[in-house]
């Protein structure tokens, strides 16, 4: 699991600092979270050696289940302290919230889990 937490956060902050893509994602929020189910489903691919596509998708969701699980909301900015959000899908569909917040909140989680 910590493998796609932090494969995850490293491919979030490499297309944050693409600009055209940031402004593609900026325009279309509701593109985020696809884009991080397919980012875990390549690294399901690359790490677990899962080639069924259903199958890694399977391993996505249960990546963003465990995600979801954690306690993760002290991590979010103080751009969120207007309004909340009750999962883990919202945090990414919300328009304010950047790929460096989110990789942030992943890169967290994954240090509390693994006290790495």
């Amino acid at each position: 699991m910590r493998q796609h937490l932090y494969f995850l956060a490293h491919e979030l902050l490499r297309i944050d600092s693409d600009i055209p893509a940031v402004m593609t994602l900026w325009n279309a929020p509701e593109r985020k979270y696809p884009m991080i189910v397919d980012m875990l489903k390549h690294s399901a691919e690359l790490n677990e050696k899962i080639e069924n596509d259903n199958e890694c998708f399977m391993y996505a969701k249960r990546v963003l289940d465990h995600i979801n699980a954690r306690p993760w909301m002290h991590h979010l900015w103080g751009c969120h302290d207007t309004h909340f959000h009750t999962n883990f899908k919202q945090f990414v569909d919300c328009p304010i919230t950047s790929l460096n917040e989110i990789a942030e909140v992943v890169t967290k989680i994954t240090q509390e889990l693994y006290n790495a």
